[in-house]
Order: structure tokens, then sequence, then C-alpha cells
């Protein structure tokens, strides 16, 4: 099983080029789909990489990007405005209940165990705060991790593990999450094919975008500020 420091170090050497050129399209597709599920509020982004994902949805000030790589982080400072800090997904150096919105894109795969990451976003996010999981087709992904392979950008077995939109639904439920919604973004091939049924072209979509809501709880308290 991929390690942590086996992603510092992938990502360290190959992270610009992850989010190079070769994956603008892609990168764009998921930038304007993120946006669309943010409103006015604070932002937490977990697995930053180099800042250009961010770059095309961010649209608060209020912004920290979390990431492993420091390498990675010396580009996301240049990238956009706001705080980048080098830490784990899986133990965020952040007090509780922070943020309006935390986004997790294309990150859930390197962790061995994405529960911890779904419980610290649950964590740092305030009462009605929404949660932004993107993740890919399985069928594009499998691709995607063998042409990377190919091209040195991802070692052989640091995308080992994959979840299919039925199983983020279910793990996010079973962190406390409510109201779960899953959508299809990127239906390139069938773009005009409205005669096509809508869930047979959501499956054929590059990715998927999962949100869920931290319910309100009156016992939880509000407190700010990075530790």
């Amino acid at each position: 099983m991929i390690t942590e420091d086996e992603v510092k170090a992938c990502f360290g050497k190959v992270g610009k080029q992850y989010e190079g050129s070769r994956y603008n399209y892609i990168r764009h597709l998921r930038g304007i789909n993120i946006k669309k599920e943010l409103g006015e509020g604070s932002v937490l982004d977990i697995g930053v990489n180099c800042g250009h994902l961010a770059a095309e949805y961010l649209i608060s000030q209020r912004f920290v990007g979390i990431d492993i790589s420091y390498n990675c982080l010396l580009e996301a400072r240049l990238m956009v405005k706001g705080t980048a800090v080098n830490a784990s997904a899986l133990n965020l150096p952040i007090k509780d209940s922070i943020f309006d919105y935390v986004v997790c894109s294309e990150v859930l795969y390197y962790l061995h165990d994405a529960n911890i990451l779904l419980q610290e976003a649950f964590r740092v996010l305030k009462a009605g705060g929404k949660l932004i999981v993107v993740s890919s087709n399985q069928m594009y992904f499998k691709l995607g991790k063998q042409l990377g392979s190919l091209l040195g950008l991802v070692p052989k077995d640091i995308n080992e593990r994959t979840f299919y939109p039925g199983q983020i639904v279910r793990m996010l439920k079973e962190n406390r999450f409510k109201y779960v919604k899953v959508r299809g973004y990127g239906v390139i091939p069938f773009k005009g094919f409205r005669f096509l049924d809508r869930t047979f072209l959501e499956k054929m979509a590059i990715g998927q975008i999962s949100t869920a809501i931290k319910p309100y709880d009156s016992s939880s308290t509000i407190l700010e500020g990075i530790k």
C-alpha cells in the first residue's frame, strides 16, 4: 500500500507536471464545476498541489491550501492568494469549525484510509458547511493511471485504490455528513446528445462531484484560527 512518504516524494518531483498543460482541459472542467458549488465564505483546499486548480475556482480571499509536498506549496503560493500549509490531510493543523467549504479534489486515492480525511474535513467545517469531493470516472481513471505510469507522472502503484460514486456516498454518510449528492461532470463524447438517457451520460462523464453538508449541532463549539 502506498505510504504518505511515497506520495510526498512523488508529488515533490512531478507535481507541476501533474497539473501541467496536458491536464489543462480536465483541470478547467473540475475548476468550473467546483466553482458552481461555492458561495461566499472561507475555503480549505485539501491537496492543493501547485495551486493551478484553485486558481480556476478561487472566489474567496479567505483561502487555505494544504499539501503534503513542500515543493508543490512553493508553486501554490505563486498561483493563489491566501495561506499554503505543509501538512498531512490525515492530521490537519486547524482548529474545529473554521471553514464554510472544504474542497478535496482527486485526493482520496492516495490515502491509506480515506475515512480519516473525511473525519478531519467534518471537524474543520462549520455547522452547515459544505464538503466538495471530486473523483474520476473509473474508466478514465484506470486509463489515466496506465498513461501516468508510462509517462513517469505517478508510481505504478500510487493510484491502486479507486472509489465508485456509491462508495463515496456511503463513506460520507458513515462520517456523519448529510444531504449527500453526486453528479457527473465533463460529458465530452456526448455533448448535445440529449436523446440519450441522463443516467448513462452521467456514468460516461470524466468525473463525479460529491457534495455533503455538516449538519447543525447545538453542542458544537465554533473556534477560529489555525493551530
